[in-house]
């Protein structure tokens, strides 16, 4: 999975990004609806191949539970579907986006036990949340996509945030890279996905200030205590710090 997108299942693209937390009119579904509506968007049923991974996506789910930036959220009451399977040879689990057999597991106490003949794979919720189970595969669950990123985040206009998936490193943090850049001529600042001039900026005081002469790329500052939530700066590229990416949806 490494860099990539995780979409929790969901009726409207725009109700829902890990940017602010919100998840309405959540579906239920069997597993080839759900692996049906994954690719109606370009992305299939998750593949987790670490732990790291496992946590990540418990952590969201439970972020999401709890309301994190809103409060009108349904219940999530089920398990989720992820993409691993044993329907070709019993006991075999797979990955069936890749025919991958599972490197990582975290089987539920007694599981995977196929009882009822169950071939697909689900990440636990209502139990013991992260574990993994067995279930048949005609059970309605909610479920989670994965696709590839495309490219760090362009910011054109105010109002896209509210309207493209985007997807952050991690939650509330201080600054996020985004793909703004001004390596190939000092201070003309172009997405570096495209090339493409800023036609909207919303700098920082000050800034772009090309501090030490090395600041050639371009971060988002979330600086709640001082009240400057969403403002740029240009900054080292060097720097670690979290990160915001984008995708297109494909209809």
């Amino acid at each position: 999975m490494s860099l990539s997108d995780m979409i929790l299942s969901y009726r409207s693209i725009s109700d829902f990004s890990l940017s602010d937390m919100r998840l309405s009119d959540v579906y239920l579904s069997d597993i080839s609806l759900s692996d049906g509506f994954c690719r109606t968007y370009n992305s299939h049923l998750a593949t987790i191949e670490t732990e790291g991974e496992n946590i990540f996506l418990t952590d969201t789910i439970a972020l999401i539970q709890n309301g994190v930036g809103k409060r009108d959220i349904h219940d999530l009451t089920q398990d989720f579907w992820i993409g691993g399977t044993d329907e070709v040879i019993e006991g075999v689990w797979v990955w069936a986006s890749t025919g991958k057999d599972l490197t990582y597991t975290n089987w539920e106490p007694g599981q995977p036990d196929n009882w009822k003949n169950e071939n697909c794979l689900s990440l636990v919720w209502w139990n013991i949340p992260g574990k993994w189970n067995d279930w048949y595969c005609s059970r309605n669950c909610h479920f989670i996509c994965e696709t590839e990123l495309q490219n760090l985040l362009e910011i054109q206009h105010k109002e896209i945030i509210r309207t493209t998936g985007i997807y952050s490193s991690e939650v509330y943090k201080r600054e996020y890279w985004i793909g703004g850049t001004d390596e190939v001529f000092e201070n003309v600042w172009v997405w570096a996905s495209t090339g493409k001039q800023f036609s909207y900026t919303n700098w920082y005081a000050g800034n772009p200030d090309n501090w030490k002469k090395v600041e050639n790329c371009l971060e988002l500052l979330v600086l709640l205590e001082i009240g400057v939530p969403g403002k740029w700066n240009d900054a080292d590229c060097s720097l670690q710090v979290q990160f915001i990416c984008e995708m297109e949806y494909v209809i």
